[in-house]
């Protein structure tokens, strides 16, 4: 069980590393916007230039397993990874696939974009006509 941590190099921390102490098995953090809360996740999954010093109740390392949105969006953009489908569920991740396809450019959306305006300029031409401003 982790007793105690000190992480450093997190900018919302500022230049003083951050001691988080009496730990217990399940601690949970919650705190606005900017308080921390991704930033100590990122230190547990080794990120960047963040540095994390555990202090283990008997010593001995244990295994860390982080859930962030950083790990979301990595399972996301690697849909042929299989976590993704234990993670999100196999529909979030063919559903994330079908929205790709239709916002890609030349996707469903564009097309529908397209053809939406083609009826508009039908529709305007069809007014002009009924108006008798436009001959045939």
């Amino acid at each position: 069980m982790l007793r105690e941590m000190t992480i450093t190099g997190g900018t919302c921390f500022g230049r003083s590393p951050l001691t988080v102490t009496g730990l217990k098995p399940a601690s949970f953090f919650y705190g606005p916007n900017g308080s921390g809360k991704t930033t100590i996740s990122r230190a547990f999954a080794g990120y960047g230039s963040l540095q994390l010093e555990p202090e283990w109740h008997d010593g001995t390392d244990m295994a860390v397993h982080v859930y962030n949105r950083d790990l979301v969006d990595q399972i996301l953009r690697e849909s042929n990874r299989m976590p993704g489908v234990f993670v999100l569920g196999e529909n979030s991740v063919d559903a994330q696939k079908r929205l790709e396809q239709i916002q890609m450019t030349g996707g469903e959306r564009d097309r529908a974009v397209n053809v939406y305006g083609r009826m508009q300029t039908s529709h305007s031409v069809a007014q002009d006509r009924q108006r008798g401003l436009l001959t045939v």
